[in-house]
């Protein structure tokens, strides 16, 4: 009887029949937008539709329709959340480092997972759709070069008030967008020309590097005159 007993209590539970485990709301939108992002991945930006995405997702239709009003809102708010990937904010740790490596930190462009080789053809196809899906063009654009103007911004003024650099208040928004623009090679070209080989990670570092260096010897508050 007791080897009976031991042998019922190790055998696998198997779930009963009823109605389906519940999934907070929150949950099933990552588990969409998890799926989004996979099929942008993978896919050319026309074919990733909502019948993609719910089936990749293991939902109906009906499900996706109900947590994104259409495609553009779901693609903008997956590209947002691919977004908050590719330039960070720094870590508390990070923010007692000089200003300098504070500002390659923030400026450094970290490699999405499956984006590596597809991504100047997804941002070349939003590009494209802009007239169709000007939401998705505006998300891309407000969480790719803004948010890391605005995180730049952030830094510099944390800098200007501990002493490091030394910019007027009312610059600080066109010393960013320049910083911004100095650290990050212009993807224009790429877009034109597919055929342009991609910079390697040391051509990308050392640009940035070098901007970041010269941005801020131009505005160290020791060489203040």
């Amino acid at each position: 009887m007791k080897q009976k007993r031991e042998s019922k209590c190790c055998m696998p539970q198997v779930r009963r029949r009823g109605r389906p485990v519940q999934i907070d709301q929150d949950t099933r939108e990552e588990i969409v937008l998890d799926a989004t992002t996979q099929l942008l991945s993978e896919l050319r930006l026309d074919e990733v539709t909502m019948a993609a995405i719910a089936d990749r997702a293991g939902m109906s239709k009906r499900t996706v329709y109900g947590m994104f009003e259409n495609r553009e809102h779901l693609l903008g708010a997956c590209i947002a959340r691919i977004g908050k990937t590719v330039f960070r904010p720094l870590s508390p740790a990070e923010r007692r480092l000089p200003v300098a490596a504070r500002l390659k930190r923030v400026l450094t462009h970290n490699e999405v997972p499956g984006f590596k080789d597809n991504s100047l053809e997804l941002l070349r196809a939003i590009i494209a759709s802009t007239r169709t899906y000007p939401l998705l063009a505006r998300r891309t654009s407000e969480k790719s070069t803004i948010a890391l103007a605005g995180m730049v911004i952030e830094e510099l003024q944390a800098a200007v008030q501990a002493g490091e650099l030394s910019i007027p208040a009312d610059q600080m928004q066109l010393h960013a967008d320049l910083l911004v623009g100095m650290a990050l090679e212009n993807p224009v070209p790429r877009l034109l020309d597919p055929e342009l080989p991609l910079s390697t990670p040391e051509e990308i570092a050392a640009r940035r590097n070098l901007a970041v260096d010269l941005f801020v010897k131009a505005t160290s508050a020791s060489t203040e005159s």
